[in-house]
């Protein structure tokens, strides 16, 4: 009886729980310094970063764990693709883009923000002006960023990676 009730009592908490944190929902976002955060409680994100956030699932059903494999099926000489280049290498590439494109990404919206505060302002229209052009060459610079990080990592890399002979598992 007492064991009956005790699973009763576990489960009503465990239905209790925020739902992000048992829904497979992780909080990102980008601080002021381009540096990433993550959570699992949207709570937890300062208020000025809420409206940026990502929302990245993560899958319901747990991994499975390969089996190890004998020691005598693993290369001594780490792998390389034809161009002598390795997994590491690929991986710091496909970061890097990531990495640019999320800069990017980060900077386009706060050059939009500015251009929308900047348009509703009706202080000082020749200063405006001026400000207002430079915003938006700005905000197609950003546009063309995003647009080249987006590139490589979705076309220009990958090609590259399918020709040198690179194993999928790298580009990840």
């Amino acid at each position: 009886m007492a064991s009956k009730n005790l699973f009763i009592l576990t489960m009503l908490l465990l239905t209790q729980a925020e739902p992000s944190a048992w829904s497979g929902e992780i909080f990102r976002w980008l601080d002021q310094d381009g540096t990433p955060h993550f959570t699992d409680n949207p709570s937890k994100i300062p208020p000025a970063y809420r409206n940026r956030a990502e929302v990245l699932s993560i899958p319901d059903q747990p991994t499975q764990e390969e089996p190890i494999a004998p020691l005598d099926s693993f290369d001594l000489l780490p792998q390389t693709d034809s161009e002598g280049r390795d997994e590491p290498w690929w991986r710091e590439q496909i970061q890097t883009w990531r990495s640019r494109k999320e800069e990017a990404a980060l900077k386009l919206s706060e050059a939009e923000e500015k251009l929308g505060r900047l348009q509703f302002d009706q202080e000082a229209p020749s200063y405006r002006t001026a400000e207002t052009n430079r915003l938006r060459q700005e905000v197609e610079k950003y546009k063309q960023e995003v647009r080249q990080a987006q590139e490589m990592l979705e076309i220009v890399l990958p090609d590259e990676a399918r020709k040198a002979g690179v194993p999928p598992g790298w580009l990840r």
